[in-house]
């Protein structure tokens, strides 16, 4: 990951969301992750008991691109990735429950499977293109020769 300027987008805006549950005590939000101009559907789990602050959440991210690992289909999924990361989570605090608890474990698993339909179905970021779309202009034009004499576009 690449070091970031202030003035650039954060790479989580949880304002901005295709979709946002709870379950089990834990908050998912279907929202995008943001790499530089690139964007990709993601999941954000956060514990549902704390309030969401920029300074002290850490919130839990599962890309499309990897999200295939947690899937409970054992042709598709990865149990043992998914049974390792998710021991991480919970041992780093990160989600409530224990990381020694397979109960726990099953339980974020429950969470994340389902909301994957709901993440695979996602669709681009809206806002990925709108700093670059034009939502204002403006053109000066003679009336006598139909000469632009000044134009100009106003981009967000």
């Amino acid at each position: 990951m690449t070091q970031r300027l202030i003035t650039e987008r954060p790479a989580l805006d949880l304002s901005r969301f295709a979709f946002k549950r709870e379950k089990h005590g834990i908050t998912v939000f279907g929202t995008w992750f943001f790499e530089g101009r690139r964007s990709e559907p993601c999941l954000v789990l956060l514990p549902a008991n704390k309030k969401i602050s920029r300074l002290t959440s850490t919130p839990v991210v599962v890309p499309l691109s990897t999200a295939w690992i947690f899937a409970e289909h054992d042709d598709v999924g990865d149990p043992v990735e998914a049974s390792r990361t998710i021991r991480e989570w919970l041992a780093a605090g990160l989600l409530p429950g224990s990381a020694a608890q397979v109960s726990d474990r099953v339980r974020v698993l429950d969470v994340i499977n389902d909301n994957l339909r709901d993440l695979i179905m996602m669709p681009p970021a809206p806002f990925k293109a709108i700093k670059d779309q034009i939502v204002g202009e403006a053109q000066v034009v003679d009336k006598n020769t139909g000469r632009v004499l000044f134009h100009s576009e106003v981009r967000h």
